[in-house]
């Protein structure tokens, strides 16, 4: 999944990353960590995260 000008840092692209040690919402162009999971955290706190970081990026455009 993938955020346009989500970056608070830089208003780069947001990604979202997902490996062994977690899920990091992370830039593409300066690498900045938006948000850490632990591995066991639920998908609902992940959705409601992603909203966050949505309703951010719409106030910005706006």
């Amino acid at each position: 999944m993938v955020w346009l000008r989500g970056c608070e840092r830089c208003d780069g692209d947001l990604y979202l990353e997902k490996d062994h040690f977690g899920s990091s919402i992370l830039c593409f162009q300066c690498g900045a960590s938006h948000a850490d999971f632990e591995t066991d955290i639920s998908e609902d706190v992940i959705v409601e995260t992603i909203a966050r970081v949505e309703t951010s990026v719409a106030a910005v455009s706006r």
